[in-house]
């Protein structure tokens, strides 16, 4: 996922995408936590996008701005 925009990779945390395993998660976590996710995923695992997600960062996505 990490090879998505930083805005699909939100959309993607918060509504998961059909057909996968990837369920949705905005109505399990805060926007801080769902930034807090997206920027590990983006910074780990070999990831080194230097991304640093922000609550309005999710804010936005999720409210189609």
């Amino acid at each position: 996922m990490a090879l998505e925009d930083q805005r699909g990779h939100i959309d993607i945390v918060l509504h998961g995408k059909s057909g996968t395993a990837m369920q949705a998660f905005s109505k399990m976590l805060s926007l801080k936590e769902i930034a807090a996710v997206v920027t590990y995923e983006r910074n780990a695992w070999g990831n080194n996008t230097g991304d640093m997600v922000q609550a309005k960062d999710v804010n936005a996505v999720a409210n189609g701005n």
